[in-house]
């Protein structure tokens, strides 16, 4: 009988599970925090989710995998709450601040309406330009690990800036083909890029909203700087790319 029409099986598969979940959702969360106490917190909070979901649902089809991607998730939610109290806090800072500083405050009216939107914009320019850099100089080493044709791929349509006409003649394959061929090529080197972050900057583009600065947008851009550029990777990058 499916686990569905058991009541009774998800306690068994839960049970013979559990510990397999929490050591799977300890060492997610110790790598992803770095501190035993919240490895060990992002640990218990997997497995009551995961008595919640074989309770409803039965025993997931890859447990291990279902354990890694809730526990990150659990540890991306204590991410956004910690950078949430930091900006209430240094809001907070910054008003008491300038209430200690009326006139100052009061020939600035930009300042005073939203004064962190001006840390914010310093923020992310940093924290653009290190990217671009980092990523930039990671670049080759992801596209050698890829396929033939990701790799052929890139030089076609990065270094020697050709159409998607002329990759799919240049390639002999069809259109279909060689745009599926472009969407694998960027998850794939989005994904190892990824990797190459450091804590720092991982934890900026974990916390930071839809209409911040966001990573897929950087990782694009430090591809095209990496082709355009593949010795120059120290070099100043362009301005933020805006996002529509």
């Amino acid at each position: 009988m499916k686990n569905r029409y058991d009541p009774n099986a998800w306690r068994k598969h839960y049970t013979a599970d559990a510990q397999d979940l929490r050591q799977t959702a300890y060492y997610v969360g110790l790598k992803k925090t770095d501190n035993h106490h919240d490895a060990e917190e992002i640990a218990s909070e997997v497995i009551e989710a995961a008595h919640n979901y074989y309770e409803r649902y039965g025993r997931p089809r890859n447990p291990e995998a279902w354990a890694t991607r809730t526990a990150k998730n659990k540890a991306y939610d204590r991410f956004r709450k910690l950078y949430a109290a930091k900006r209430k806090a240094d809001k907070e800072a910054r008003k008491n601040s300038f209430d200690e500083n009326t006139h100052e405050v009061a020939n600035s009216r930009d300042l005073r309406e939203n004064p962190h939107d001006h840390l914010v914009n310093r923020e992310a320019e940093q924290v653009y330009r290190e990217s671009v850099r980092l990523l930039a100089s990671k670049v080759p080493q992801v596209v050698a690990s890829l396929s033939t044709n990701m790799h052929q791929f890139y030089r076609l349509y990065y270094i020697e800036k050709k159409t998607i006409a002329q990759v799919v003649a240049e390639m002999g394959t069809s259109r279909a083909t060689v745009n599926r061929l472009k969407r694998s090529f960027r998850e794939a080197v989005l994904e190892q890029l990824r990797e190459h972050l450091t804590p720092a900057l991982a934890e900026f583009y974990e916390v930071a909203g839809d209409d911040e600065l966001r990573f897929d947008d950087v990782a694009c851009f430090a591809i095209k700087f990496a082709a355009k550029h593949p010795m120059k990777h120290t070099g100043r990058p362009p301005p933020i790319p805006v996002h529509n």
